[in-house]
């Protein structure tokens, strides 16, 4: 997973990755619409606690489904900067549903 997790590099190659936080957690919906995490691996960050509770967007709120919540967190450093000056972090979020099964093992994360 760690090596999943650190193709990051490669993916903003040629920009530096120091600081990047990737975070992959696995999380199945409960009947109050919360979702319950399974395991959780981040790079350069901290994972979620197994069993702990997250809210889910609306259209997610399904009891019994299964979601991979993908987090990314870039700090951004302009190298020309006149309005916006510093470094910020740029942050993305996507849920996607496992394939080709309902969920995923992964004995390597929390």
């Amino acid at each position: 997973m760690q090596a999943i997790l650190g193709a990051s590099s490669t993916v903003l190659s040629p920009y530096p990755t120091s600081g990047v936080i990737v975070t992959l957690t696995e999380m199945t919906v409960n009947s109050s619409g919360k979702g319950v995490v399974q395991w959780s691996c981040s790079l350069n960050g901290t994972a979620y606690a197994v069993n702990s509770k997250q809210t889910m967007p609306t259209n997610l709120q399904t009891s019994g489904i299964t979601v991979l919540f993908g987090e990314v967190t870039y700090p951004y450093t302009p190298s020309i900067g006149y309005a916006i000056t510093g470094t910020f972090n740029i942050y993305q979020n996507m849920y996607f549903y496992p394939r080709l099964s309902n969920t995923i093992s992964n004995s390597s994360c929390s």
